[in-house]
């Protein structure tokens, strides 16, 4: 009997332990990403250059697109992705304002998830395939293969998210899916790579957190 309860208190402990552990582990982890996206993902970005265009499409932006979503902020943050100051930037060309659409330009996404993956080499070796698969509405596969390290891009992180939903919450302004993949450029914390009808290289503007779309949604 003795025995038993002396067992029991051991096992007792040791799921303690490792309840106790883990959960360390994980606030670690959501930690170190946390100050992962907000040393290389969150702020605002400028759309410098789409450095990849998509093949075999039917549609694509005019020169004047083009240098509208130049001019166009793009937004990140724990609360908040969207482009900023859209509704300002009148496309000349409607195909230009129809392809923004849909591609998610109209979005806005509260509260996202994010989810980082390990850096990874772009080279091609036997253990990397050296290729990412990008969005391409318009073309029969669906999907372009474009190659980072032909960018001269070395080191890469993936980062995605998803729209946390919370109960009671509705978004008004959704149309289309908002682009929902970047790449952090390792070697260079004030670039990233942006998936929209193509691959946009992004230059950070600031750090500033503005959240803007969740002060006005908080004031409806």
């Amino acid at each position: 009997m003795l025995c038993a309860v002396l067992l029991s208190g051991i096992l007792y402990k040791v799921i303690i332990f490792y309840r106790t552990n883990n959960a360390e582990q994980t606030e670690s982890t959501d930690d170190e990403k946390q100050i992962f996206l907000k040393e290389h993902v969150y702020g605002t970005w400028k759309l410098e250059e789409r450095v990849y265009t998509l093949k075999n499409t039917e549609m694509d932006f005019s020169d004047e697109g083009i240098n509208a979503l130049q001019n166009m902020t793009f937004y990140i943050s724990p609360y908040q992705v969207s482009f900023l100051d859209k509704e300002y930037n009148l496309f000349q060309d409607p195909k230009d304002a129809y392809l923004f659409g849909m591609y998610g330009g109209y979005a806005q996404v509260f509260y996202p998830d994010y989810e980082v993956s390990d850096v990874l080499q772009t080279d091609l070796t036997e253990n990397v395939r050296g290729y990412e698969q990008v969005t391409n509405i318009y073309s029969q596969c669906g999907y372009d293969e474009i190659f980072f390290h032909d960018m001269g891009v070395k080191k890469i992180c993936d980062i995605s998210y998803r729209e946390n939903m919370y109960k009671g919450y509705y978004n008004p302004c959704y149309y289309g899916q908002l682009p929902d993949r970047f790449w952090v450029d390792m070697d260079h914390p004030d670039v990233l790579y942006l998936e929209f009808c193509g691959i946009w290289r992004l230059q950070r503007q600031d750090d500033i957190l503005y959240d803007r779309g969740m002060e006005e949604n908080s004031n409806d």
